[in-house]
């Protein structure tokens, strides 16, 4: 059975130098004199060897691209497309409503996209959850007399995550509190009390090589 490193392969920079060298030295070059890593020729013949295997790996890429057993990344991405016709699925933001509240004293806020943020509650910056408002609106106090209503004593706006993935699917129960200051102003906990889920889109991470196969 016929495999891909049958018709190519990829040659490491190592192998090509020490392939130089050795024909340096059949051709009589006094490659024993290079002793400095600044020696003009010797640097040259390592990066010509390193620029021969970025090519020698390009052109096995392209190569691999073409049969689904060995295609990977872009390349597979492209061969899913041209010979099935099928998309690969890219990482995706989770989106949802988070409620602002506002307190007796807090002054009236109108808020923009891109204004405030909240996150998780953590003092490992590698592990913090942040999202950003991508609808805005006015939130005022809630009024003296009655239940708050809506921009009156809190306001619900469409949050995104800062970045793709399915880790950001937090459940309603995380704790989340304002990242940007505003006297006043807290979010509710749960995120979205009248709903079961406060996302409204799934974050998701970028298709995998072995998920697109299997659709292929």
């Amino acid at each position: 059975m016929s495999v891909l490193t049958d018709i190519v392969k990829s040659i490491s920079s190592s192998e090509y130098f020490n392939d130089l060298m050795q024909k340096h030295k059949t051709n009589g070059v006094p490659t024993s004199a290079w002793k400095s890593l600044v020696n003009t020729l010797l640097s040259l013949t390592w990066e010509l060897s390193k620029k021969i295997s970025d090519l020698s790996q390009s052109i096995t890429n392209m190569v691999s691209a073409a049969f689904l057993d060995y295609a990977t990344g872009d390349g597979l991405r492209l061969f899913a497309k041209s010979q099935y016709q099928i998309d690969y699925n890219p990482a995706q933001f989770t989106s949802g409503i988070v409620r602002l509240i506002s307190t007796a004293s807090a002054p009236s806020y109108t808020f923009v996209p891109g204004q405030v943020t909240v996150g998780t509650q953590t003092t490992d910056a590698s592990t913090q959850k942040l999202y950003v408002n991508v609808t805005g609106g006015t939130l005022a106090p809630p009024p003296m007399i009655g239940p708050p209503t809506p921009g009156n004593g809190y306001l619900d706006l469409t949050f995104i995550a800062i970045a793709p993935g399915s880790k950001y699917n937090i459940p309603n129960q995380t704790t989340l509190d304002l990242k940007t200051s505003f006297v006043g102003l807290f979010v509710s906990n749960p995120i979205y009390p009248l709903l079961d889920n406060w996302i409204t889109q799934q974050g998701a991470d970028i298709e995998s090589d072995e998920s697109l196969k299997s659709r292929c």
